[in-house]
């Protein structure tokens, strides 16, 4: 059905409140609709708009019954954009089959039986501007045949109610189940819309209040009515208002999320290269080192951990419960990582300097090619297990930048048993094979036994324990540096 063949809809918006809040232009509008279809009619102006003078020719339907079979509101909105698309089709069902199951609030003067639909209406709440999914589905499918009459919402009640110019305050809009669902994309002052029911005020209080730290909010509810509320309070003191559809919370300096407390290390970052005379003179190079040493930081801080973690919920791997030293090792782990994404951050601001790349590019970067890798996962690849994603990998990495033998790609400076590991791995995406594994244990045995006096064949010998342990499925790196620490801990054990 191409746009040409749809008739033309208009798409307006109740307002936050009361007939008093809509526009002059959406009453004449809605005066010459002959069907008006209402989102919903839980709305505080909808009765007023039944009794006005204005629409007393108009058939007036509401999509309410559709939300008590919905799988969920993504399906919901779906299923009244296809209504209303039908009925704007020339050779559409005709309106009283898309309106049979629909709530009928008014049957007007100008809809017989056999009467031709022309003019149709679709009412949102609000501003069909603001929020409304349904609007955005329409306007996708229908382009300029859907004109959307702007409205006041919510938010312009808000700012008003709060005292506060958008312009000078940074403000993120932000619906409450998408806060509760994603708070880490989120930092600053945000207001927190649809804050419909007390379970859903319970879980933005719960994600803004830990322990004693509580996070200031205004509660504000039902702006533009006569029950009209704006009050300022702790989070944790939230659960005890009232809660629906008209309900909208403004969180001050939401600081909690990981949004917020990466942006506020990378403040710190930027001001240590300004300010401090050792950072001022740092060079890509020169913190090389001192990225090598932080990598293996980490490595040691997980295998603490790792060896504090009781065997019997190693399978899980989450322990059942944190004793303080294991928590004190986790701990420690969350700092070692947050001294490597330092690393991270000052090489981008470093970059950034040299009009390189920034940490825009860094981010997007590596998201791209995760996306790209994982073809599996992002574009409905079928794969069968881990080899397979290995495998697969390795392919794509290939194509990207034209790798010819195994180890192009591979670090010369990794140490020696991590670049064995990886090069017999990458070996496997040419076409090798790593022997039967009692071939291998054959000629570890028989590389031990000729081994001469100068060394000569024993890196040969390491070389095929690299293998075998891959074979096994062995991390022979990990497994060396334990067997040094046993060795290292012997002598505080012996007499």
């Amino acid at each position: 059905m191409s746009k040409s063949e749809l008739r033309e809809l208009v798409i307006i918006g109740l307002g936050p409140g009361g007939l008093q809040n809509m526009t002059l232009a959406a009453v004449e509008l809605l005066r010459s609709a002959q069907l008006i279809l209402l989102r919903t009619s839980v709305h505080p102006g909808v009765d007023e708009l039944l009794a006005s003078e204005f629409l007393k020719a108009a058939t007036v339907a509401s999509f309410d019954p559709l939300y008590e079979n919905a799988k969920d509101f993504e399906a919901l909105y779906q299923e009244m954009t296809d209504r209303i698309v039908q009925l704007l089709a020339s050779d559409g069902i005709p309106w009283q089959e898309a309106t049979k199951d629909l709530l009928l609030l008014k049957s007007g003067d100008e809809l017989s039986c056999e009467g031709d639909l022309v003019r149709i209406a679709y009412v949102t709440p609000g501003s069909p501007n603001v929020a409304e999914r349904t609007v955005e589905m329409l306007s996708e499918i229908l382009g300029e045949g859907a004109r959307v009459v702007p409205a006041m919402s919510f938010v312009d009640m808000a700012f008003a109610g709060l005292a506060m110019d958008p312009f000078s305050h940074s403000v993120t809009l932000v619906d409450a189940m998408e806060l509760c669902t994603s708070p880490h994309r989120y930092h600053g002052d945000l207001l927190v819309s649809q804050v419909w029911n007390s379970h859903l005020a319970q879980e933005v209080s719960d994600l803004l209040s830990h322990g004693e730290s509580q996070t200031r909010v205004v509660y504000l509810y039902h702006l533009g009515l006569e029950d009209e509320e704006i009050i300022h309070l702790d989070s944790g003191e939230l659960c005890r208002h009232r809660f629906d559809h008209l309900t909208s919370i403004l969180v001050e300096d939401f600081s909690v999320s990981s949004a917020a407390a990466f942006i506020r290390l990378f403040e710190v970052v930027n001001q240590l290269r300004r300010e401090c005379p050792w950072d001022q003179k740092q060079t890509h190079i020169s913190l090389g080192k001192h990225l090598i040493e932080e990598a293996y930081e980490v490595v040691d801080a997980i295998e603490s951990l790792d060896a504090a973690i009781p065997q019997e919920n190693t399978a899980s791997g989450v322990p059942s419960s944190f004793d303080g030293t294991t928590q004190y090792l986790a701990d420690e782990l969350g700092g070692e990582l947050g001294d490597l994404v330092v690393q991270v951050l000052f090489h981008s601001v470093i970059a950034a300097e040299e009009h390189f790349f920034d940490l825009r590019f860094v981010l997007e970067s590596i998201t791209s090619k995760l996306i790209r890798r994982h073809p599996h996962v992002f574009s409905g690849l079928q794969v069968d297990g881990v080899e397979a994603v290995l495998s697969n990998w390795e392919n794509i990495k290939r194509t990207e930048k034209a790798i010819r033998e195994p180890a192009e790609g591979v670090p010369a400076s990794l140490p020696a048993l991590l670049f064995c590991a990886k090069l017999i791995r990458k070996a496997g995406a040419f076409g090798y094979a790593t022997p039967p594994i009692e071939d291998l244990r054959a000629q570890i045995t028989q590389s031990s036994r000729d081994l001469s006096d100068d060394g000569s064949g024993l890196a040969e010998l390491v070389f095929s324990v690299a293998e075998l342990a891959r074979a096994l499925g062995i991390d022979l790196e990990a497994e060396v540096r334990s067997a040094a620490r046993r060795f290292s801990s012997g002598f505080l054990e012996s007499p």
